[in-house]
C-alpha cells in the first residue's frame, strides 16, 4: 500500500467515492486531514479506482484473483493471459470486499478473515 494504515472512517471514505456517492477532492481532504495524509488518502483512492476502471474496460477478457496477503491487506492480480498482461496491487481488506461486491461475475468468491 502507501506504508500507513488507513482508518475505518477513510476506508468508508474512499468506498463512498468508489461507489460514486461522494467527491473526494484534494482541496477537502487537505481541511479533514493533515496536509501530507490527505494527499496519500487521495492518491490511494485514485489507485483503487483505477483498478475498478479496468476491470469495467475489459471486463470479458481478464481474470481477477484476490487473495489474502495475511497482514490485514489483500492482493488484487488482475490477467490478461491474451496480451502477457499482469497487475498486483495491495489493497485494504474492505475495499478488495467492494471489488469483488462490485464485479461478482468477474471476480471468484474469496474469503477474507
Amino acid at each position: 500500500m502507501s506504508g500507513f494504515e488507513l482508518s475505518e472512517k477513510e476506508i468508508r471514505t474512499i468506498i463512498d467515492y468508489l461507489a460514486g456517492r461522494t467527491l473526494i477532492s484534494r482541496r477537502r481532504e487537505f481541511e479533514r486531514y493533515s496536509y501530507g495524509r490527505g494527499r496519500i488518502l487521495h492518491r490511494n483512492a485514485l489507485l483503487y479506482r483505477s483498478i475498478i476502471r479496468e476491470i469495467e474496460r475489459k471486463a470479458g477478457r481478464i481474470k481477477v484473483n484476490i487473495e489474502d496477503t495475511g497482514d490485514g491487506d489483500a492482493l488484487v492480480v488482475i490477467e490478461d493471459p491474451e496480451h502477457s498482461y499482469r497487475r498486483e496491487t495491495h489493497v485494504p481488506k474492505e475495499i478488495a470486499r467492494y471489488i469483488a461486491n462490485r464485479f461478482p461475475d468477474i471476480v471468484p468468491a474469496f474469503d477474507l478473515k
